[in-house]
């Protein structure tokens, strides 16, 4: 079931939900993951927990505004039949964005994965290689496969929010911050 036909008149709120599930279900993980030898120079195993919930609540901060932004804006499109092909347009928009971070992200593993290797070291995902993978991202999401693939990549984007938002609850538990 593509995006721009079913979902875009479904919720408005899970419609809009899509860019903050890549950024917090995939971009996140797979941007921390290849971070992880480094942060054991100066963090203990365990405090990896809450060093990854710090980075989520600091990135769900920044989401979820935009989340109800996207949210209320499909609402206002959807309201009225004049409208409803630009609710369309925005919720293609939307699977678009996804698609890119997360291709982005992809992507920037991939290649710190090779340079474990000694391979492509000069290369950095920054400038021209990330717009370009960003302008690559979007035109894929905003395509029929592209939406049908990120709808069904939605279960394992909420599973790894859901594990983000644990470790998030492990970050005054663990008593982070303290000392």
């Amino acid at each position: 079931m593509p995006i721009g036909a079913a979902d875009s008149r479904g919720p408005a709120w899970r419609t809009a939900a899509l860019p903050s599930l890549a950024l917090l279900g995939a971009v996140l993980p797979l941007a921390f993951i290849p971070q992880l030898e480094d942060l054991l120079y100066y963090l203990r195993p365990a405090e990896l927990v809450p060093a990854y919930g710090t980075a989520w609540l600091m990135l769900a901060a920044l989401a979820l505004p935009l989340w109800l932004i996207a949210t209320l804006l499909l609402g206002v499109l959807g309201s009225t039949a004049a409208l409803r092909r630009a609710r369309s347009g925005l919720a293609i928009a939307l699977a678009g964005i996804a698609a890119a971070i997360t291709l982005a992200a992809l992507v920037y593993c991939l290649l710190v994965w090779v340079q474990t290797f000694g391979w492509l070291r000069g290369v950095g995902l920054r400038g021209a290689l990330l717009w370009t993978v960003l302008v690559l991202g979007f035109i894929a999401g905003c395509t029929a496969h592209g939406r049908h693939t990120l709808l069904r990549l939605r279960p394992l984007l909420i599973g790894c929010l859901a594990a983000g938002a644990l470790c998030a609850i492990a970050v005054p538990l663990s008593g982070w911050g303290h000392g």
